[in-house]
């Protein structure tokens, strides 16, 4: 038999899990990398410490780099599905409208700007929630006549055996 105290047993144990979780936590954590994180690396918007960090990770790790490789191939595909496009000039229709005088809200009488107040819209929506009518006696004597008379048409059609006089007549 064992001299050591079951306590001292236990404990040791348990610190060894511990010890054991974080060393394969830290082993997760390190390898583990966003696509957001990859997607800025590639597009060289990270700070240096985050570049380092991704660039150590592309060195230890293949898959990592494997990631960023597919990265900078759909990088490479947009570019060259639109770059075409950003090199097209800006239609004059466009410009006018960029530098042209404010838009006015439609309650100033610019309908065709399509302009909302918001705070107006919502004081607007808020006043016709107030002024809503409540249900008052008419309508809720009707919904509660209603239950009752589907409850009473209800037990009568479920059980007719009950109530075989009333289904003679």
């Amino acid at each position: 038999m064992l001299e050591v105290p079951i306590g001292t047993v236990t404990s040791r144990l348990a610190r060894a899990r511990e010890a054991l979780a974080a060393i394969l936590s830290e082993g997760e954590n390190a390898m583990t990398i966003s696509d957001e994180l990859l997607m800025a690396y590639v597009d060289g918007e990270l700070d240096t410490q985050a570049r380092s960090e991704v660039e150590r990770a592309i060195e230890s790790d293949p898959e990592v780099a494997r990631r960023v490789s597919r990265q900078r191939a759909l990088r490479d595909r947009l570019r060259a599905a639109f770059d075409g496009v950003l090199s097209e000039p800006v239609p004059d229709r466009l410009v006018t409208a960029a530098r042209g005088a404010p838009a006015t809200s439609a309650r100033e009488g610019n309908q065709e700007a399509g302009v909302t107040d918001l705070a107006q819209t919502r004081a607007d929506r808020a006043a016709a929630q107030r002024a809503r009518r409540r249900w008052s006696w008419p309508e809720w004597s009707a919904i509660a006549a209603s239950v009752v008379l589907g409850a009473v048409i209800g037990h009568l059609r479920l059980e007719p055996t009950r109530h075989r006089a009333f289904h003679e007549r």
